[in-house]
């Protein structure tokens, strides 16, 4: 399956928090001070899904996104808006061995660019590069008596790459978070 979508939205009195590239001192330090300002801004975007059965047990999954926004008010780019993104993965499944089912493992790439829709002297730092981070799944299903237990291990950020999200406002003191590995075991109680 293949979903493109597109949009154009024009919002009167856009409402969002602009960097004023002054700091507010505290006790505990410095802190970048930002408004609440309302422009006319025109949003334009294209978000792609493709998911596609390359076999019956292997599939590719593919998520895009674009999004320009304009701020209107001073003809040029709005700041804090996402850069653009594309999250691909591929799974294999397998069907049921002996008792054990919904078996599958998987691995993923997420690639997001560099922000470059910024207006000059118009945030504390500069937007971070572009970056990639690879994880990896793998899971299934044990039967419990008349149950069935569902196990999930996920890693993301899986080479451990350090990076900062445009979208973070932490990116202005720290990296985003590392390598993160999650168990997840699930029991259903009621019903089948």
């Amino acid at each position: 399956s293949i979903e493109l979508g597109g949009y154009i939205k024009y919002f009167h009195h856009y409402i969002y928090l602009q960097p004023d590239l002054t700091y507010a001192q505290t006790t505990t330090g410095a802190f970048p001070e930002f408004t609440y300002t309302q422009v006319n801004a025109l949003f334009q975007g294209i978000d792609l899904s493709v998911d596609y059965n390359i076999t019956r047990h292997l599939s590719l999954i593919s998520k895009s996104s674009m999004v320009r926004a304009y701020n209107l008010s001073i003809s040029n780019w709005l700041v804090d808006e996402p850069s653009d993104r594309a999250d691909n993965s591929i799974r294999y499944t397998w069907d049921s061995i002996g008792h054990v089912r919904g078996i599958h493992a998987g691995i993923g790439n997420l690639a997001v660019a560099k922000q470059t829709r910024v207006p000059p002297n118009s945030d504390y730092t500069s937007p971070p590069p572009g970056y990639d981070l690879w994880s990896a799944d793998a899971g299934c299903s044990l039967p419990v008596g008349k149950r069935y237990l569902d196990i999930s291990l996920t890693v993301t950020n899986l080479t451990n790459v350090a990076y900062r999200d445009y979208m973070n406002r932490f990116r202005y003191y720290v990296d985003d978070p590392g390598r993160d590995v999650l168990l997840r075991v699930t029991m259903p109680f009621g019903g089948k």
